[in-house]
């Protein structure tokens, strides 16, 4: 019964952890996406391809006006990885015709991003995390009764 107490503390407090991690990165993400409030014209300066371990990615330099002043930012497309150079090149050129708008905090115009995405995926995580949690402190407490 002891050897029982010990592991259920342990995933418990595993379960903790995690529900910690993921809903404070979720957290921070939405308020990142919360302060991004407003659009700009962005006119991309530099573009790079990077090479890591055999996988290729894209990354841009992006200038922009706020209020007569000019700023600069830089992006990494995570999303965007390529397995060769060519096909990482292609999407470079395909990317390079677009006109881009660059999001940008109303408080702080250094602030800044091209792409503006709602962090659902660790929302997702997060949601999943703490009903595990739940479910392990339900699971302790019901077999404590039994």
């Amino acid at each position: 019964m002891k050897r029982f107490f010990l592991i259920s503390n342990f995933l418990i407090f595993l379960s903790l952890a995690i529900s910690i991690y993921f809903v404070s990165k979720t957290y921070l993400e939405f308020i990142k996406y919360k302060s991004l409030n407003k659009k700009s014209l962005a006119k991309i300066t530099e573009w790079e391809i990077t090479e890591n371990k055999g996988v290729f990615t894209l990354s841009a330099k992006y200038d922009y006006f706020v209020e007569g002043k000019n700023f600069s930012g830089k992006i990494f497309f995570e999303n965007k990885k390529f397995f060769n150079y060519q096909a990482a090149f292609e999407e470079l050129n395909k990317l390079a015709k677009k006109k881009w708008e660059v999001w940008y905090s109303s408080k702080n115009f250094e602030i800044s991003n091209i792409e503006k995405h709602f962090p659902i995926k660790n929302g997702i995580y997060s949601i999943i995390s703490v009903i595990i949690f739940i479910y392990f402190i339900f699971l302790k407490k019901r077999i404590k009764v039994i």
